[in-house]
């Protein structure tokens, strides 16, 4: 797919709105994955694009893909240096995805593009930002009956009070506890920003009626398709 959208790159470069969605493979685990050098020979083409929309289970690979290697900065070289705004449908609630955010805005506003990187609920398409994970999380369980679970036993389902997954994490998951800074000093009562750090790390969302499984686990590969809307002009 890479080689094709080089071979039409002069005209490529005129797409404003760039869509990459995933399709579901018969072959086994990871066999159908891209690395990061390849979703950069991908999405090179399209520098003219201002708009994308990324697949939920792509964004985190993608977006360390876009972003600095360690310890560098961007320059010239700025993959889409054109590029206004990254929506994400549905949204990715993981440590990995937030991880990889944050340095690609972060260069993004020291290279003097930055882009806003906003996340679709994928039933109503409301839009929440980078900062609000939390806030998603909430509106999925408040209106849409999600489950907030435990990452490591699936057995946990959070309810909204305050004190019980920390609980949780210390009776059942101490290895877990041990590595969290905020444990130390616990009193009893976690603040809202010390839970929501909790939630954010060790739980993932399960949709209503669905049996609990590690967000880790694959069954199938998943591969890219590409769609893109070009100018009215063209």
């Amino acid at each position: 797919m890479a080689q094709v959208c080089d071979q039409f790159s002069p005209f490529l470069f005129r797409v404003n709105n760039l869509h990459i969605n995933t399709t579901q493979l018969s072959g086994g685990p990871g066999q159908n994955n891209l690395d990061g050098e390849q979703w950069l020979e991908l999405v090179r083409s399209f520098g003219g694009a201002k708009d994308f929309c990324v697949d939920g289970k792509l964004v985190t690979d993608i977006l360390r893909a876009l972003g600095p290697a360690d310890g560098e900065h961007i320059t010239d070289e700025t993959v889409l240096p054109a590029l206004h705004n990254i929506r994400v449908q549905p949204m990715s609630i993981d440590v990995p995805l937030w991880d990889a955010a944050q340095p690609f805005l972060a260069s993004r506003r020291l290279s003097d593009r930055p882009v806003e990187l906003q996340f679709l609920c994928h039933i109503c398409n409301t839009t929440f930002s980078f900062t609000e994970q939390q806030e998603f999380k909430t509106h999925l369980t408040d209106e849409h009956d999600y489950r907030i679970v435990c990452s490591y036993c699936s057995d946990f389902e959070w309810s909204g009070y305050n004190d019980l997954f920390p609980e949780h994490l210390e009776s059942k998951h101490p290895e877990v506890a041990h590595n969290e800074e905020s444990f130390d000093t616990y009193f009893g009562l976690f603040t809202p920003s010390q839970l929501g750090s909790l939630l954010s790390r060790h739980s993932f969302l399960c949709a209503p009626n669905e049996i609990p499984a590690s967000p880790n686990d694959t069954t199938s590969s998943l591969a890219p398709s590409l769609s893109f809307e070009f100018p009215n002009d063209a």
